[in-house]
C-alpha cells in the first residue's frame, strides 16, 4: 500500500544498552538510541498489517562511517525465489554480501596496477602474505576455510624482486599470456622470479631450504599449492622462472615460463656461453625423504632459457603432461644442474638422483642439445612425446649432433616417441645426413607406429633402410646396439605373406654386425618364402657401404635385401625396438 499521508510522527530517544534495551516501537514510531547512535522505526503490530513485529533499523551516515562497509548489512541467498532449498526445513541460508564477495579476492584489492610500468612486487607479496602467511590463515586450526583463491586479473605486472610463495597458495590468472608477471630484478639478479618456501616462513622472512629439516621436515614442506593461468617472463635471462624447494603435492597448470634467449642457430655449441642461472624450472630436495614429489605440471610451456628444467637431486614422482619445451640449449637435465654439476651421492638429498619423473604427451622443439638427459636416476619415463629439431644445434636434419634422449643410467624408459629423424630411416635421398639415434646410453627405444616400404624383384643386395648406431652423450659413435625388428611382407603379385622377427646387433668399436631372421610363411607356394633375404652392413657418413678405407668410419647400420621371386612386388611393414 502506498503511503499518501503522514499525520503524526512520534519520536523517542533513550539508551539502547541500559535496562531492557530498546522497546517495541509502535507502527511508524521512531527512536534514536543516544548511546549507540542508531535510528529505528517500529513496524507495528501484525494486526495492523505489519509482516512481523519488529524494530527496523534505518541506516545513517554514522552507521556507514562506523562500520565502513554497507555490504555488511545486505544479504545474499543462492538463487533466491527459485525452488532451490538452501536451509533446513525448506528455509533459506542467507549470507552477508560482504561474506559472499570475500570468497574470492583479486590482487587489485591489495593495490596491484598491472600496467607494465608500476612496480607491483610489494602489492602481490602483500596479498600472498596476508592471505596465506597471516596467523589465522597459516595456523592449522580453522585455516582451511580462510585459504581463499587469489585472482590476478589480465595485465602486465612488473616484478622487481622474487615472489615467495608458501603452502596452500591458490593463484589463478586470467590465462597464460593474459596475466603476465614480468620479472625484471633490480638487485640479486640471479634469484628466481618465483620461489616456494616452507612453513617456517613469516611475513617478510621467507625460510630457506636449509631450515626445512629443523622446521619439521615433511610436515613443514611447501605443499598443496595450485597456480594456474599465468605467464612469467624473465627479461634479463639471469635467473630461474620457478624454484621449487622441496615442494610436494601441488599443481601447476596453463603456465608459460619465458626467458630471454635468442639463440642463433648457426652458433656452434662449443662457443655458446649463456648464463647458467637461466633455467625455466629448478627443483631441490632437503633430503631423500623431504623432496620435490608428487607434483603435476600440466600444459606448462617453457621457452628461451639456457636449460628448460634442471635438477640433480632426489626428486620423486613428478609428472609433466601436455607440456611444450622450446628454444633452449638443453631441454631437461635429470641428475645434472645447469652449471654441469652431477648428482653427488655423498650429499644429503642426492643419494639416488631424480626418480619416476614422467614426460607424457610433451613436445620438444628447437633444442640444441638433448631434449632429455638423464645423468643420474632411474625409472624416469618419456612416453608418447614428439621431438622436432632437437640435438641439431638448431640446424635441423642436416646437422644432427646429439641423441635426442640420453640415459646415462639403466632403468629408464622411452616409449612410443615420435622424432623428425624418423625420415632418415627410409629416405635414400638423405643418406648423406648423419643419423644420430633418438636414444643413446642405457635403455630401450621403440619406433613410433609402423614403417612401410616397397620390396621388388632384386637378385643382388639392394638398399632398404638404415638404423642408427650407439653413440656417446656428445654424439660420437661408440658401443653396441641391438635391434628386434618385427615385419610383415605381403606380396601383391604372387599371393603370399611372410611374417618375421629380425634380430640384429652391431658394435661400432669392433666394427661387427650380425643379423638373423626367423619367419613364418602363408601362401600357396612355400618355396617362395626362402627367396627373400636380408643382410646388415655398416654405412659411413656419406651413406656408402663401409669398407675400412682410409678416412671411413661406421656411422649407421644399413639393411639390404634380395628378392628372387620373379616379377615380385609387395609391401614390407615393420616396427622395431632398440636396446642400448
Amino acid at each position: 500500500m502506498a503511503v499518501v499521508q503522514i499525520s503524526k510522527i512520534q519520536i523517542r530517544r533513550g539508551l539502547s544498552n541500559v535496562g531492557t534495551g530498546l522497546p517495541q516501537l509502535s507502527s511508524g514510531e521512531m527512536a534514536w538510541a543516544i548511546d549507540t547512535q542508531e535510528l529505528f522505526i517500529g513496524s507495528g503490530a501484525v494486526s495492523e498489517g505489519a509482516p512481523a513485529v519488529n524494530n527496523v533499523k534505518v541506516l545513517t551516515i554514522n552507521d556507514l562511517s562506523a562500520n565502513g562497509n554497507i555490504l555488511g548489512f545486505l544479504q545474499y541467498v543462492y538463487r533466491y525465489g527459485s525452488n532451490v532449498v538452501t536451509g533446513a526445513d525448506g528455509g533459506i541460508t542467507p549470507l552477508a554480501i560482504q561474506t559472499k564477495l570475500d570468497e574470492y579476492v583479486t590482487s587489485v584489492e591489495f593495490g596491484t596496477v598491472g600496467n607494465g610500468t608500476a612496480d607491483d612486487t610489494a602489492a602481490l607479496q602483500r596479498a600472498i602474505n596476508e592471505l596465506y602467511l597471516n596467523a589465522p590463515h597459516a595456523s592449522a586450526d580453522g585455516a582451511s576455510s580462510l585459504r581463499v583463491t587469489l585472482r590476478i586479473p589480465a595485465g602486465i605486472y612488473l616484478i622487481t624482486s622474487t615472489l615467495y610463495i608458501p603452502s596452500f597458495v591458490t593463484i589463478e590468472g586470467a590465462g597464460a599470456d593474459k596475466t603476465i608477471l614480468r620479472y625484471t630484478p633490480t638487485t640479486n639478479v640471479n634469484n628466481p622470479a618465483i620461489q616456494f618456501v616452507n612453513d617456517a616462513s613469516a611475513i617478510g622472512d621467507p625460510s630457506p631450504l636449509s631450515n626445512l629439516i629443523a622446521a619439521g621436515g615433511s610436515t613443514a614442506q611447501p605443499r598443496g599449492i595450485s597456480i594456474k593461468g599465468i605467464t612469467v617472463e624473465n627479461t634479463l635471462g639471469t635467473s630461474a622462472g620457478m624454484q621449487l624447494d622441496a615442494v610436494r603435492d601441488s599443481l601447476f597448470e596453463n603456465i608459460n615460463l619465458v626467458g630471454n634467449g635468442t639463440f642463433d642457430n648457426s652458433m656452434p655449441a662449443s662457443s655458446f656461453n649463456p648464463d647458467t642461472n637461466s633455467v625455466g624450472i629448478t627443483m631441490h630436495a632437503a633430503s631423500s625423504l623431504v623432496t620435490c614429489e608428487h607434483n603435476i605440471f600440466r600444459n606448462v610451456n617453457i621457452t628461451k632459457y639456457y636449460i628448460l628444467i634442471a635438477t640433480k637431486e632426489d626428486i620423486l614422482n613428478n609428472t609433466f603432461e601436455n607440456c611444450k619445451f622450446t628454444i633452449g640449449y638443453a631441454g631437461v637435465y635429470l641428475g645434472l644442474d645447469s652449471a654441469g654439476t652431477q648428482t653427488n651421492t655423498s650429499v644429503a638429498g642426492q643419494t639416488y638422483g631424480p626418480r619416476e619423473t614422467e614426460f607424457i604427451n610433451c613436445k620438444f622443439i628447437n633444442i640444441k642439445e638433448q631434449a632429455v638427459n638423464v645423468v643420474n636416476g632411474t625409472n624416469n619415463a618419456i612416453d608418447n612425446c614428439k621431438f622436432t629439431n632437437v640435438g641439431s644445434n638448431g640446424g635441423g636434419l642436416l646437422t644432427t649432433i646429439y641423441p635426442e634422449i640420453y640415459f646415462n643410467t639403466p632403468g629408464n624408459m622411452s616409449v612410443n616417441n615420435y622424432s623428425d629423424r624418423s625420415v632418415l630411416i627410409t629416405d635414400s635421398t638423405k643418406l648423406s645426413y648423419l643419423y644420430i639415434p633418438h636414444l643413446a646410453g642405457n635403455g630401450t627405444y621403440s619406433s613410433y607406429g609402423v614403417i612401410n616400404l616397397t620390396l621388388v624383384y632384386n637378385t643382388s643386395y639392394t638398399y632398404l633402410c638404415r638404423l642408427p648406431l650407439q653413440t656417446t652423450q656428445s654424439g660420437g659413435f661408440s658401443g653396441s646396439v641391438g635391434y628386434e625388428i618385427t615385419y610383415v611382407y605381403t606380396s601383391n603379385s604372387n599371393g603370399y605373406t611372410r611374417r618375421g622377427e629380425i634380430s640384429l646387433v652391431a658394435d661400432s668399436d669392433f666394427i661387427t654386425t650380425q643379423l638373423s631372421d626367423d619367419y613364418v610363411f602363408s601362401g600357396l607356394d612355400e618355396g617362395k618364402s626362402t627367396l627373400i633375404n636380408f643382410e646388415s652392413v655398416f654405412l659411413d657418413a656419406t651413406g656408402a657401404k663401409y669398407t675400412g678405407a682410409p678416412g671411413q668410419s661406421p656411422s649407421a647400420i644399413g639393411i639390404y635385401y634380395t628378392n628372387s621371386v620373379s616379377s615380385d612386388s609387395g609391401t614390407l611393414t615393420f616396427s622395431y625396438t632398440a636396446t642400448f
